[in-house]
């Protein structure tokens, strides 16, 4: 698996392991020789770094593996509890030409709402008020989708944008991911944050009512996703 992230070389390990059979003359020279080969390594280690880079430029059609990804979301009231749980994602995919996004579209299955924290009827009662009308509605809007429109470095890490849709409403998002290329395609794992007043979740919320006391609920919850990706073999590849 390559990855964004700058990888690092050491001879910490031989330095120590010489260190007590040498004489401080053969320090010198152990010194001399370490440098002599750090200097050796040096061409290696940037085209290392460089074909990581160069790899993230990538080209093709991957499909979501809903059994390998996960969403799980975290909110919590202003006051007391917090909840976490999951939902499952419905289908998607992404689509790269040298490494910018053309298309792609990750559909998210809102009836599939589940919470991890709670047992028996607090968590079934739960469970029901976040799909009612209340909170997502997903009789009215059974899936949310998410359509990314761009991939670019910030840093060590991507920026992932693109356009959320919850409830009907479109909200423009941008995030933080680490871009993972696999043996297979490619994995994306980060956590955005999501304020759910821009999509008419209303319950709780203040930007909805006053006087709720203890009641409130923060408008923004989070998302901790990762999202495996297959690559589709491409025309060439299947008629070979």
């Amino acid at each position: 698996m390559k990855t964004t992230h700058i990888l690092s070389l050491s001879l910490l390990g031989l330095v120590l392991l010489g260190a007590g059979c040498f004489s401080a003359d053969a320090d010198v020279e152990l010194e001399t020789d370490v440098t002599a080969q750090e200097e050796q390594n040096a061409p290696e280690q940037e085209m290392d770094e460089a074909e990581v880079l160069l790899n993230a430029e990538l080209s093709g059609t991957y499909t979501v593996d809903q059994e390998a990804s996960s969403l799980t979301w975290d909110a919590e009231k202003v006051v007391g509890a917090a909840h976490e749980g999951t939902v499952a994602i419905e289908s998607g995919t992404l689509v790269l030409v040298d490494g910018e996004v053309t298309d792609g579209m990750i559909t998210v299955d809102m009836t599939t709402i589940t919470d991890t924290d709670l047992e028996g009827d607090a968590k079934a009662n739960l469970e029901t008020h976040l799909k009612s009308d209340d909170f997502f509605g997903v009789e009215t809007y059974p899936t949310a989708t998410f359509e990314p429109t761009a991939l670019t470095m910030d840093g060590d890490d991507y920026m992932i944008s693109g356009t959320l849709t919850i409830k009907g409403n479109t909200g423009d998002v941008r995030f933080p991911a680490t871009v993972t290329e696999t043996e297979n395609g490619l994995q994306v794992v980060g956590t955005v944050t999501i304020d759910r007043s821009e999509y008419d979740v209303r319950f709780g919320s203040t930007s909805f009512f006053d006087n709720l006391g203890d009641n409130v609920i923060r408008d923004e919850f989070s998302i901790t996703f990762d999202i495996v990706l297959t690559a589709e073999a491409a025309a060439d590849e299947v008629d070979a």
